[in-house]
């Protein structure tokens, strides 16, 4: 009922957005899917950063997954 009100009073901003696809390999590891420590930023700067991983490409997407019956179990 809220977003009725909202789009009768005033005029929604939209815009459109490319769908991200992204296709996760079979030999994905478990930090390659979730994200991780970016080692190289923390070896070379002492900088604590996240490298984000698939999940994260993929949001407001799709994730693509070829062969599930293949993947690791603790992947699934």
């Amino acid at each position: 009922s809220e977003c009725r009100e909202r789009s009768r009073s005033a005029r929604a901003k939209t815009r459109l957005m490319p769908v991200p696809v992204v296709e996760l390999p079979l030999g994905a590891s478990e930090d390659r899917v979730i994200g991780a420590l970016d080692l190289e930023q923390a070896l070379t700067r002492g900088v604590k950063a996240f490298e984000p991983g698939l999940f994260a490409k993929a949001n407001r997407g799709f994730l693509y997954i070829d062969e599930v019956n293949l993947l690791e179990d603790h992947l699934v």
